[in-house]
């Protein structure tokens, strides 16, 4: 089931899960996230929110949003929303 879950929906999956069950392993040092706005942007990522979702609870546009991601995409050291989740989880990522 879960390869034919679209991204956003595979986020969502893995962060309930691993929010109800889990204990970050590789918590991101969040004093390195310079920015309010974009310690709103992780948490809300690493909860499973929609660029669009995380947007709207925050009052941003969500070019702004993805811009904050990409940020902290890099100072994370992933490429991607489920990369981050798994990264910050020690959980091994399954193949597309």
């Amino acid at each position: 089931i879960y390869d034919l879950l679209d991204v956003n929906s595979r986020i969502e999956l893995v962060c309930e899960y691993l929010l109800a069950n889990c204990e970050p392993f590789n918590d991101l040092n969040l004093s390195i996230i310079k920015t309010e706005t974009e310690r709103l942007v992780f948490t809300l990522t690493m909860k499973g929110y929609s660029v669009t979702e995380t947007a709207d609870l925050i009052g941003l546009k969500s070019t702004q949003v993805r811009y904050s991601r990409i940020k902290i995409y890099k100072i994370a050291g992933v490429t991607s929303a489920l990369e981050l989740v798994f990264n910050c989880y020690g959980v091994e990522e399954h193949g597309e």
